[in-house]
């Protein structure tokens, strides 16, 4: 059932990029970019696609994707941003997701950092690498229950995604490949 769900999402952004083509050839913003922001890093020359649900402030725990095109057009791997915020420092050793009940373990891996001002905050942004990686993300955009887990040092801590972030999650995927990126790294 879930791999004919990603088939038909998969066939459905494939269709929408042929209609993109008329569009952006007419000059229009594709429907595509609609819940995205763009902002332009002049130091690295390059513009940011993040979705609009994504903090520009770190007040709470957050997980979205995004990507960046240079002024050349080439683009950016496809990348995650996981946030987790709270009281006390975890020390982050892994994380994972579950999509209705199902462990989701194919997600990019790194090194997690951390800040704490008046609150901490712990973060791991890291690019999508792999088709997998990509699958798993599709299945939790489209589970009805989607569950990130954060294992710190000591405790384990869950936050669950809401609509607006599963939204998030297949609106980045089909600007980015209406931008011209491949879901095939």
């Amino acid at each position: 059932m879930r791999y004919a769900l990603i088939t038909a999402l998969w066939c459905s952004h494939v269709a929408t990029l042929v209609a993109m083509g008329v569009a952006h050839a007419a000059g229009v913003e594709p429907p595509q970019f609609k819940n995205v922001r763009k902002t332009y890093d002049a130091t690295s020359q390059v513009v940011w696609y993040v979705p609009q649900s994504a903090p520009e402030v770190v007040k709470g725990s957050a997980f979205y994707l995004y990507f960046g095109k240079g002024d050349r057009g080439k683009l950016t791997p496809l990348r995650l941003k996981a946030i987790f915020y709270g009281d006390q420092a975890l020390q982050v050793q892994r994380y994972w997701a579950n999509a209705d009940g199902k462990q989701l373990i194919s997600l990019p891996g790194g090194a997690w950092h951390i800040d704490a001002v008046r609150q901490i905050w712990e973060w791991l942004d890291e690019p999508v690498e792999t088709a997998h990686q990509i699958h798993d993300l599709l299945i939790l955009a489209e589970a009805r229950n989607a569950t990130i887990y954060i294992k710190g040092k000591r405790s384990i801590r869950k936050f669950t995604l809401a609509k607006e972030q599963k939204r998030a999650l297949r609106d980045v995927i089909a600007a980015y490949q209406a931008s011209g990126g491949s879901l095939s790294p």
